[in-house]
């Protein structure tokens, strides 16, 4: 783990789109125009379709298919950019802080110690969870970041995370060994970083969150699980809107004790909690 800062510095972000997804394709677009900084680049990657994707061998759907292979595409075309690529699908959000934040991560870890760096992540078991969230409150007060070692660590969710440019073909020849696609593309990064196949880390707040549009998948249905993984990652962001992230879960009735259970964990967050 790294504690770090930085200067701002320059980098192209890669976004998967599909064609007919011109209202996806605008808000990215409007949203890096907002924040952009001298020497960032934009550029979009055309998504596989479905209908494309059919005849591949695996055993997940279609969709999940199309998505491994846009995401395949987006590595391969960062094969010939001058640096790192931060690599986004198209529901990615950036805030005035984000640039900013991705590079100062950069500055703190060596080059030669990562392959992927995540600036968002799906944290799916509560325990975790919950560190995720007191990390996040902590480096809140002191404007620093922190990175985190995937190797043991479930996660899920690829919405946003850069490839190093070291290491970029190593990352392609894992991603594109011929195999057929059993596991979603998430998944399959997952499981290289876990078996050390891959080095990833992920920054912590998150330097970039997901747009409303993450709120209805182009590729799985949603159901509370996705809500909640949705409002963890919006309240880990650098530029959280707290009231705005919990608003889906606002009429999601708790079960008995859990509302016990969520004071003693904003107690723990309190200054006054000392731990022994």
């Amino acid at each position: 783990m790294h504690i770090c800062d930085g200067d701002v510095g320059t980098m192209d972000i890669f976004y998967i789109n599909l064609a007919k997804q011109i209202h996806r394709r605008e808000f990215v677009e409007r949203n890096f125009a907002a924040v952009r900084r001298p020497g960032w680049g934009l550029s979009r990657i055309d998504a596989v379709t479905a209908a494309a994707a059919r005849d591949m061998p695996g055993r997940i759907k279609d969709t999940e298919k199309a998505c491994f292979q846009s995401h395949l595409r987006a590595v391969e075309k960062a094969q010939h950019a001058a640096g790192h690529v931060l690599i986004a699908e198209d529901d990615m959000l950036l805030g005035e802080g984000s640039l900013p934040a991705v590079q100062g991560a950069l500055a703190g870890i060596a080059e030669d110690d990562w392959d992927i760096l995540f600036t968002d992540l799906i944290i799916p078991n509560a325990g975790p969870m919950a560190n995720f969230y007191m990390l996040r409150q902590r480096l809140a007060l002191s404007g620093g970041s922190q990175l985190i070692d995937l190797g043991n660590l479930n996660f899920a969710g690829a919405t946003a995370y850069i490839v190093n440019h070291r290491t970029r073909r190593k990352v392609l020849q894992a991603l594109a060994d011929g195999s057929p696609l059993d596991l979603p593309y998430d998944l399959q990064l997952r499981k290289l970083i876990r078996s050390k196949i891959l080095r990833g880390h992920v920054i912590v707040p998150f330097p970039t969150s997901v747009s409303a549009f993450a709120d209805t998948s182009q590729i799985q249905e949603t159901n509370l699980a996705d809500a909640v993984w949705t409002a963890f990652r919006r309240l880990t962001w650098l530029e959280r809107d707290i009231d705005a992230a919990m608003k889906p879960l606002a009429i999601q009735k708790a079960e008995p004790g859990a509302e016990a259970f969520a004071r003693l964990l904003t107690a723990m967050q309190s200054a006054d909690y000392k731990k022994k």
